[in-house]
């Protein structure tokens, strides 16, 4: 599980992303979301990607919308996701609207983006020829 954010805008991330990775945020999104508002028993409360996006529910729903968007545009949508992030991005309403700690940290940013070499080279690494792919992230 995972939520890749090379770039510190919720669009261009979301953009970038290869269709299998894109899919599968909007799933992530909605399981750490599920576990934020006790939705499901994720059994997840204590992954380091849940602490990482634990009071800042809103942006996290902002970015699964996001790749929900992108999605669409591709022609891959899948309705009951979008009706899932849809109904969290409402949940949420109320709660802060402020970036987590650690958004826009160069180091983080540039992680995501090693760790996306690092699950498909032949793809991202035309992209960032510069880096060298990542296998392990470090959470914040």
């Amino acid at each position: 599980m995972q939520t890749y954010l090379p770039y510190p805008h919720f669009d261009k991330s979301a953009e970038v992303l290869d269709t299998k990775r894109l899919g599968k945020q909007i799933e992530d999104c909605v399981k750490i979301l599920d576990t934020l508002h006790e939705v499901n028993d994720t059994g997840l409360e204590n992954h380091p990607l849940v602490r990482m996006w634990k009071f800042y529910e809103v942006r996290l729903s902002q970015f699964g919308l996001s790749c929900c968007q992108e999605w669409f545009e591709r022609n891959e949508i899948d309705h009951e996701l979008l009706m899932r992030m849809t109904d969290h991005q409402v949940y949420a309403e109320g709660e802060t609207t402020e970036f987590p700690i650690w958004w826009g940290d160069v180091d983080i940013h540039l992680q995501y983006r090693r760790l996306l070499i690092g699950e498909d080279k032949n793809f991202y690494q035309a992209m960032w020829p510069q880096l060298k792919p990542l296998k392990k992230f470090r959470y914040p």
